[in-house]
C-alpha cells in the first residue's frame, strides 16, 4: 500500500451499529466481528470496503461492505466515455487509449477530457497540478481500446495514490464491448459493479464484467 502518514489513519474497533463518526482525514480502519475494512469519505463518494477476513472475533458488529455515490452518474456520460474511446482507437494501424475524468461540481457530475499524452498502451494527463482534474476527479476512467477490460499491474502501480473510483473499458469497437470498476483506496483496491456509480438502463449494451465474478461480494444497494 501507498505511503500514507500515520496522522492521517484512524483505527476504530466497531461494537455496535450504526457506524462510529468518521474522524480520519485520509482513511481509517475499522474492525468487526467479520474482518477489517476500510473506510473513506470525499464529497459525492464514501465506501467502507473489506480489506481482511478473519475468523469470527467477539463482542465486535458484522459490518457491511458499501460504496455510496449520490446521486450516481448519469448513464449519458458512461455512453459518451465508450463513443469517444470508440473514436481514439478508430486507426487500426495506431489504436489509442483515452483518459477521462469525472468531477462532482456543484452538486451535479461533469465529465472531463483532459489535454494528455496518447498511445497504444498508456494514457496520461499532462497537467497535474492542484487544480487539474486529475487530482480533483472522483471517477477515473482509461481504454484499452481492442484489449479486454482489466486492471494491469501498470494500472495497479498508476492507481495506488489516494481515494477514488477507477474503470476501464476494453473491446470497445466490439459488438459487446467490455468494462470493469473498483475503489481504490490508498493502495485497496475492491472491484465494484457499474450499477453502484452509475443510473443504467437495462438493455446497456456495455458488458459490465465485474457483475459477473464468482468471488464478487455484492453490495447492499
Amino acid at each position: 500500500m501507498t505511503e500514507l502518514s500515520t496522522d492521517l489513519i484512524g483505527y476504530k474497533f466497531v461494537q455496535q451499529l450504526p457506524l462510529p463518526t468518521h474522524t480520519s482525514t485520509g482513511l481509517e480502519y475499522l474492525v468487526g466481528s467479520n474482518g477489517i475494512f476500510a473506510r473513506a469519505i470525499r464529497p459525492g463518494l464514501e465506501v467502507l470496503m473489506p480489506v481482511a477476513h478473519t475468523q469470527a472475533i467477539k463482542g465486535l458488529a458484522t459490518l457491511t461492505p458499501f460504496v455510496t455515490i449520490e446521486p450516481k452518474v448519469p448513464e449519458a456520460l458512461l455512453i459518451e466515455m465508450w463513443r469517444r474511446s470508440c473514436q481514439a482507437c478508430a486507426d487500426p494501424d495506431n489504436p489509442l487509449e483515452i483518459l477521462f475524468h469525472l468531477l462532482w461540481v456543484k452538486e451535479d457530475w461533469r465529465l472531463v477530457v483532459p489535454e494528455q499524452e496518447q498511445g497504444t498502451v498508456h494514457c496520461r494527463p499532462i497537467h497535474t497540478d492542484s487544480a487539474s482534474s486529475a487530482v480533483q476527479a472522483v471517477i477515473e476512467v482509461h481504454s484499452h481500446h481492442q484489449m479486454s477490460a482489466h486492471f494491469s499491474p501498470t494500472d495497479d502501480a498508476d492507481e495506488c495514490h489516494g481515494f477514488r473510483i477507477y474503470g476501464v473499458f476494453g473491446k470497445v469497437r466490439s459488438i459487446r464491448p467490455e468494462m470493469q470498476f473498483r475503489v481504490g483506496l490508498f493502495g485497496h483496491f475492491w472491484q465494484v459493479p457499474a450499477t453502484s456509480i452509475f443510473e443504467l438502463s437495462a438493455d446497456v449494451f456495455v458488458d459490465d464484467l465485474t457483475s459477473r465474478r464468482e468471488d464478487y461480494d455484492p453490495i447492499s444497494q
